[in-house]
């Protein structure tokens, strides 16, 4: 008993006790905290538009959540992006020259009273007008200009201006389709006259012409023929 008493006064205790750390305990068990089954795992569909509507998207319409929060985003305002004109840029003279000229299309151009374009006329029209300043004198009058501004609707200055740079053209028989003949500027009916007359001479004379030229190789080949038949009763003489 004495042995006994003496290793149990030879135990030390210790003095200060052990940090112990406290952890908070765990809401779920590690078996469904580390399940597969939720993990959230990253989509690997890439959703687009499409113009069908499938089963999923009727499915994603009937939800009245999303519908809510669509309702209150309302209707996406787009901005407008314009383009700012500046008043020195030639384009616009160009854009309002051809809009007017439009404007100026829609009249009818078979309707010579018609006065909605002034100023326009046809192709046909404008052959018209610079055919009938052949038909008038030399001495034309205003009001011949007046007449003709009132018959195809343009005014006296642009007739002048027509008469003045532009012309139509006449061709006159001389009498050879080879040969290039000179133009000449015809302003009334007496040049015109007067041109028309020295082209009849001149077909005359290239008529006449070809007449004594084939007369000519005629009468050659009637003397190379009788010439001939001389020559071949000699040589029969001779045999």
């Amino acid at each position: 008993m004495g042995a006994q008493a003496s290793k149990q006064a030879a135990r030390k205790f210790p003095q200060q006790a052990n940090t112990v750390t406290v952890r908070q305990a765990p809401k779920a068990s590690p078996s469904t905290i580390y399940h597969p089954e939720n993990l959230q795992s990253a989509p690997t569909e890439q959703y687009i538009a499409d113009d069908h509507r499938s089963q999923a998207i009727d499915e994603d319409g009937k939800d009245p959540d999303l519908a809510k929060k669509l309702a209150e985003i309302g209707q996406v305002n787009i901005p407008e992006f314009r383009t700012k004109y500046r008043q020195s840029d030639p384009m616009l003279k160009i854009i309002q020259q051809r809009n007017e000229v439009e404007k100026a299309e829609e009249y009818d151009p078979l309707l010579p009273s018609s006065r909605k374009a002034e100023n326009r006329i046809t192709i046909d029209d404008l052959f018209a007008v610079l055919e009938q300043r052949k038909l008038f004198t030399a001495d034309r009058t205003d009001q011949q200009m007046q007449s003709i501004s009132e018959k195809f609707g343009l005014d006296k200055e642009s007739v002048q201006t027509l008469y003045k740079y532009v012309n139509s053209i006449t061709p006159l028989d001389v009498g050879s389709d080879n040969e290039r003949q000179r133009g000449v500027w015809v302003n009334s009916r007496e040049q015109l006259d007067k041109y028309a007359e020295q082209a009849n001479a001149i077909a005359k004379k290239r008529e006449q012409a070809r007449k004594a030229d084939k007369a000519e190789l005629a009468g050659d080949s009637q003397a190379s023929a009788k010439s001939k038949k001389e020559k071949e009763l000699e040589e029969l003489f001779i045999d």
